[in-house]
């Protein structure tokens, strides 16, 4: 079993659905992201930034880390 299955059945989701998250991050809803997060144990940070920047941080502390 891959990491990717792995991943898709800790949150209750198919794994072409892992690969469409990873293929084109933009989809993923707030929701999701969250699940996708506290399955890998990473922490969401998002900072507000002063120039109307966007910034989130994923600190890894999974082996597997998804690329946004």
């Amino acid at each position: 079993i891959t990491a990717d299955e792995q991943l898709a059945k800790r949150i209750g989701v198919y794994q072409r659905d892992i690969s469409n998250y990873e293929a084109k991050p933009e989809t993923v809803s707030v929701e999701m992201l969250i699940k996708l997060c506290a399955a890998l144990d990473l922490k969401l940070t998002i900072d507000n930034q002063p120039n109307k920047e966007v910034s989130a941080t994923l600190a890894r502390l999974a082996r597997k880390p998804l690329r946004f």
